[in-house]
């Protein structure tokens, strides 16, 4: 069988994983600064904006930054644009970010800050006493706050230029804990950028795509949406399942957008074909990708009635370990037994 993948028009180097995260979304930003780099429904972030914003928050991490580089800093924000400003920032800190979801158990958030061991926190007005709560009682320890909210500077920054190894830390993402308590699995920037490398060949993606995020920034499957666009120029669609769910209105909003890249898991994708109308409205779809639970033939079967006959369904596999080891392509000609 062979697929053909529309060709990158913004090839990803090799020579560019021996760099780091912030090296690549920056050459994004300085070639498509008026591309939209995020877009929700509260907000629309150009590459210029994202950029100066995780700029300003960079510098204001620094103020509180003992320890230097690789020093863990929390995440607590909702599934909109805040939180994507702040892993940009973290990461041009020179620090490796640790995503807390204030939508999870109570339980949970504290054993991932009092097992990681992070000395800041950025937050907003709307998760700000969650944080003080979350710091409150860990012993023998103060844990910064910062409140993005709160933090006026307007005027552009500069880049911070802050040397970063290819082998940093760059995130720390805590498992489900199924099968005991949640284990934090640390990557670098140089594991990261090797993965988006193959990510963004193999599914060729380039500036005019768009990207549904649907998954927690605390999982693993963040990571293929949230950099595959960032490092690419393409456009992040972060949409809050949790709050808005997966009615008419997902199916009414992937058409309005024009999503050109669908991601989710299984569950999410069957919901969304269960409110799907008209084929008409998934044509703009190029890619749908899955992950995280078994694909059943009924997928395929779907993918082949409601989906563009260029359409390309692919099935990956991987722990949070190593994000994606096997991806199975499939197109309309492909038997399936």
């Amino acid at each position: 069988m062979n697929i053909e993948i529309v060709k990158n028009n913004n090839p990803f180097s090799k020579e560019e994983v021996n760099k780091s995260i912030v090296a690549r979304f920056e050459k994004q930003a300085n070639r498509f600064p008026n591309n939209s780099a995020v877009i929700t429904k509260i907000r629309t972030l150009s590459y210029q904006e994202l950029n100066n914003e995780a700029n300003i928050i960079a510098n204001q991490i620094l103020k509180y930054d003992k320890k230097g580089i690789s020093q863990r800093i929390y995440l607590l924000f909702e599934h909109d644009f805040q939180m994507i400003v702040a892993i940009m920032a973290v990461l041009k800190s020179g620090n490796a970010y640790v995503p807390l979801d204030p939508t999870h158990p109570l339980d949970r958030l504290e054993y991932i800050v009092s097992d990681s061991g992070g000395d800041i926190i950025l937050t907003n007005n709307i998760n700000y006493d969650l944080a003080k709560s979350l710091t409150a009682d860990l012993l023998n320890k103060n844990v910064f706050i910062i409140n993005t909210d709160e933090l006026t500077e307007k005027k552009k920054i500069k880049n911070l230029e802050i040397p970063i190894d290819p082998f940093q830390y760059a995130y720390i993402l805590y498992t489900s804990g199924s099968t005991g308590k949640p284990k934090g699995v640390i990557q670098n920037h140089r594991n990261v950028l090797h993965f988006m490398r193959t990510y963004t060949n193999n599914l060729g993606i380039k500036p005019s795509d768009k990207l549904t995020l649907f998954s927690t920034y605390g999982f693993d499957a963040s990571v293929m949406d949230i950099f595959g666009a960032l490092l690419n120029g393409a456009t992040l669609y972060p949409y809050d399942i949790k709050k808005i769910g997966a009615t008419e209105k997902l199916a009414r909003w992937i058409n309005k957008e024009k999503i050109t890249i669908f991601h989710s898991v299984p569950t999410l994708y069957r919901y969304f074909i269960k409110n799907i109308k008209e084929k008409q409205l998934v044509k703009n779809i190029r890619l749908v990708v899955m992950g995280g639970e078994p694909v059943l033939i009924n997928d395929v079967e779907s993918y082949k009635h409601y989906f563009s006959d260029s359409c390309i369904f692919i099935n990956g596999l991987g722990p949070t370990e190593s994000t994606v080891t096997l991806q199975y392509f499939i197109d309309k000609n492909t038997k399936i037994n």
